[in-house]
Parts: C-alpha cells; sequence; structure tokens
C-alpha cells in the first residue's frame, strides 16, 4: 500500500485554515512461490458464479483515491475572557479494506483442504484418517473467500461545525455538530452451493454496506 499526504495552513486576522489532501494506493494481495488464490467472476448473480483463471487478480486496483480535508476557525469576539470561536471541518476518509482478504490465503480453496466425519469409530479407518487434498473443484465442504472483481475501496465522509464561547479565564462553554456517513462500505454475503456445477461454501465481499452517524 502506498499513501500520500500534503497540508498546508494559511492565517489571515481572524481567520485560519487548513487543508490538505491525501491518496491511497491499495492494490490487491497476490501469492507468492507460484499459489494464486480463489478469483470468481459475475458476483452479482448465485447462478452465474464461476471461477476466472489461476493468476487473475482478486478486484481491480483504483487510482483515484483522492481523499481532501479541510478545516477553518474563525474569531467572532475577542473580547477579553468573553472570546467566542466558530470551527468546522470536513474531511474525507478510505479504508484499506483488507481485514476479510487474509482468508483468501489462510482457509481459502484451493489453499485449504478439509473433511469432516461423524460417529466415526476409532481407530480411524484409513478412509477417514487420510489427510484431505485440494482438489481441482471445491467440494460441498470447502470454503471460498472470494470478492467482487469491482470492489472500491470503502470510505467514510466526516464533517462537523463548533462554536466554543470562554467564560472568564478557566471556562468554557462549546456547542458542535459532528456527522459522519459511510459509503461502499465491505459487506460479505454467504452462498452455500451457488449452482448445480458449482459446490462449497462462498463468502463473496462486496461494497453494498452503508453508515449514517
Amino acid at each position: 500500500n502506498l499513501s500520500l499526504y500534503a497540508q498546508d495552513q494559511w492565517r489571515a486576522n481572524r481567520l485560519t485554515l487548513t487543508y490538505g489532501l491525501r491518496w491511497e494506493l491499495v492494490p490487491p494481495p497476490h501469492g507468492i512461490n507460484g499459489f494464486s488464490p480463489s478469483v470468481v467472476t459475475q458476483v452479482d448473480d448465485p447462478a452465474t458464479i464461476a471461477f476466472a483463471p489461476r493468476g487473475t487478480v482478486l478486484w481491480k486496483t483504483t487510482y483515484g483515491n483522492f481523499a481532501p480535508r479541510v478545516g477553518a476557525s474563525y474569531q467572532l469576539s475577542h473580547a477579553p475572557e468573553r472570546e467566542t470561536v466558530l470551527r468546522g471541518g470536513f474531511g474525507l476518509f478510505y479504508d484499506l479494506g483488507a481485514g476479510q482478504v487474509s482468508n483468501a490465503f489462510v482457509l481459502n480453496f484451493p489453499a485449504f483442504a478439509r473433511t469432516s466425519s461423524s460417529l466415526a469409530a476409532f481407530p480411524l479407518p484409513p478412509d477417514v484418517a487420510a489427510i484431505p487434498v485440494a482438489g481441482t473443484n471445491p467440494t460441498a465442504s470447502d470454503f471460498v473467500y472470494a470478492f467482487d472483481p469491482e470492489l472500491k475501496l470503502p470510505r467514510v465522509y466526516q464533517w462537523n461545525v463548533s462554536v466554543e464561547h470562554s467564560l472568564g479565564k478557566n471556562q468554557s462553554i462549546t456547542a458542535s455538530y459532528v456527522a459522519a456517513v459511510g459509503r461502499k462500505l465491505l459487506r460479505t454475503q454467504t452462498i452455500t452451493n451457488p449452482n448445480p456445477g458449482l459446490l462449497g461454501n462462498f463468502f463473496i465481499t462486496k461494497n453494498t454496506a452503508t453508515s449514517d452517524y
């Protein structure tokens, strides 16, 4: 991941203005030593979900992740011990969205194979005790952690306005309005055996969640 940030400040009499710009570059992780994680396509319809060719990236890298920030303060009154200051700010913040992606390299088909048996007698018979080996296609007990090929970085828009008034030398009172809304947040949908030609437990992450505070 690469993050670049620039900031500056400008003052004039009672006004102070701080502004900056951040840029986030978050390409999808990839395997080493010849390993490639499972990548699926056509994730909007379970009936059409299919595996992409080996070596396909988990999702496309986006390059327009610019996050502006701006904050301002203005001194409405400068009477001694009765100062009043108005402040406000706005910022766009990107999340790296990497929390779920580690599963694509740890518990995911074909890097991970599992088997289960109930009411087995001990000692276990050879066919039950055999170490499972990942095949070319997932079975009904396999886990597949996949991502929307068009995945975007989650983002949160934050803004606030406040008024602060001094009450003597040692006290002040502040009234504030604070808001934050999340857009393109990550949500993981679970689909079991999505279509007749594809078995397994698919956990597909897409930008379908939002938040409002």
